[in-house]
């Protein structure tokens, strides 16, 4: 299967796109359901093909069939519509880089729920403060290794006029404490000891630093962190290394910024490393399909490298 662009006309409606594939009734059948919901102006059997106007609907296609092929000039077209605004933070303390309003644009585009994928000193904690500014959050968590804890409260105070609170093992959460402060900061290893409260408030956002720590889904940290973002519309990833060494490491993040998207481990495992059954057991080490995972994560993923 593939899509390339090809100008089709029917009357006034002029058609970019055009879905080729070998007959199948299932995605015959999904080009029609495209059709009765979204009109013949938007995709249309026109001379022994399914012709498309938008890019929307090419999307709606991609979505289903993963492993489609695109041609270099619809790839080309998604990536102009795709482009990230630059974005202006009024409030802030202090002044970002273009890069840095890029990256909350970014934020903004994907709803707040993202991966922020920047080397160290490029700026993800300023970025992420930022865009809660941007969207006027009053409610924050923040997840973050102990060792950078108090670091993240220095930046709140440095970018932000919103208030924070470092959650210690020795503190006492209760609605007082909530309602007093705006920015919670914890680390992984205590989260399991809060969880009943952290739970029964709402936060506007999640934001999660050194997200790699989650990388086993298997572990408690990974299980604790799933199971607040649950209840967190934004979510916000942070790491310069999200894949440290293999491929299946990726999954945990993906599972938590999407979790609609990423839901079956064993899938994941099958399609993007070198699953295979040995004789002690299951191995999924290396990386395969790596042009499509990219595609697919696109949308909520930026890089910045110094």
């Amino acid at each position: 299967m593939r899509i390339y662009k090809q100008k089709n006309k029917l009357g006034v409606i002029e058609y970019q796109y055009v879905f080729d594939y070998t007959f199948d009734i299932a995605v015959l059948e999904f080009c029609r359901d495209l059709k009765q919901r979204f009109g013949w102006q938007g995709i249309t059997f026109l001379e022994k093909k399914w012709c498309i106007s938008t890019l929307f609907l090419v999307n709606k296609i991609v979505d289903k069939y993963r492993d489609i092929e695109l041609t270099e000039e619809v790839l080309a077209d998604i990536e102009e519509a795709n482009k990230i605004p630059i974005i202006e933070v009024p409030g802030l303390k202090g002044k970002l880089y273009d890069y840095q309003k890029e990256a909350v644009g970014f934020l903004n585009a994907c709803n707040g729920r993202g991966i922020l994928s920047l080397d160290q000193g490029t700026g993800k904690t300023c970025i992420s403060l930022a865009y809660s500014v941007y969207k006027k959050f009053k409610r924050i968590l923040v997840v973050c290794p102990a060792s950078v804890k108090y670091a993240w409260e220095s930046e709140v105070c440095k970018w932000i006029n919103l208030s924070s609170y470092v959650i210690d093992s020795m503190s006492k959460l209760d609605i007082e404490t909530f309602n007093n402060h705006d920015i919670f900061i914890i680390n992984y290893d205590i989260l399991k000891k809060n969880m009943s409260f952290l739970q029964a408030v709402k936060f506007d956002l999640l934001i999660i630093d050194e997200v790699h720590y989650c990388k086993n889904v298997k572990s408690l940290r990974y299980k604790n962190v799933k199971k607040i973002s649950n209840n967190i519309h934004h979510v916000i990833a942070l790491s310069g290394t999200p894949i440290l060494n293999q491929a299946w490491e990726f999954f945990g993040t993906l599972s938590i910024v999407h979790p609609k998207t990423w839901n079956n481990f064993w899938s994941y495992l099958k399609k993007y490393t070198n699953f295979r059954k040995e004789h002690w057991g299951y191995k999924y080490d290396g990386s395969k399909n790596s042009e499509e995972l990219r595609r697919l994560i696109k949308p909520y993923f930026y890089r910045k490298t110094k």
